[in-house]
């Protein structure tokens, strides 16, 4: 019995060796949880994070589209624009043939010019404006049908200011002065 009493006695003593075992366990558990476990899942977080990103990104890309090819027909009908008017408009130093122009449409709708002013070219980074005053005189007819005429020259041309007045002779015969601005091409930039 005292064989048995001290077995009973050795039992009822806590075992150190299993501790020895576990808190080494636990401190490489806990060191791998905190050295790479939660690195690692922040890690992962952010890949994902960046990649919920670049699925919005992508799927907004796709409504740009029909944008980008709208901005892209747009910019075409701009040039053909730009080329037609180019095509059109005149040379700044070959200003003569513009004025001469101008002159016959006057000739032929049966006005007199009393005045015609070229002025001085105001030239801009990517046109040219060209001033002219003109002062005529004719029936409202005759006056109408000039201004009809220049206006549908193909060239951009702008009527600036426009003074009317009857003429003191008694015919109804109008005198009419009209500052036109005439718009061309820069011939300085090498587009």
């Amino acid at each position: 019995m005292a064989n048995n009493g001290a077995t009973d006695s050795m039992s009822n003593k806590p075992r150190y060796g299993s501790w020895m075992v576990t808190l080494p366990v636990a401190a490489g558990a806990l060191a791998y949880l905190m050295l790479v476990f939660l690195p690692a899942k922040r890690q992962i977080d952010d890949l994902r994070a960046e990649t919920q990103q670049k699925e919005r990104f992508v799927a907004q890309s796709t409504t740009v589209m029909p944008v980008m090819h709208a901005t892209q027909e747009e910019l075409g009908r701009a040039e053909q624009f730009t080329a037609a008017w180019s095509e059109h408009s005149p040379n700044p130093t070959s200003r003569s043939q513009l004025y001469g122009a101008i002159q016959e449409l006057a000739n032929a709708a049966g006005v007199r010019t009393i005045r015609f002013n070229p002025e001085t070219v105001d030239t801009y980074e990517a046109i040219c404006k060209i001033p002219l005053a003109v002062t005529f005189a004719g029936s409202f007819e005759q006056v109408f049908a000039f201004l009809r005429s220049v206006e549908e020259l193909p060239l951009t041309i702008w009527t600036d200011a426009v003074n009317i007045e009857k003429l003191d002779k008694g015919d109804g015969d109008l005198a009419c002065e009209v500052r036109f601005v005439v718009f061309a091409d820069n011939p300085e930039i090498s587009d």
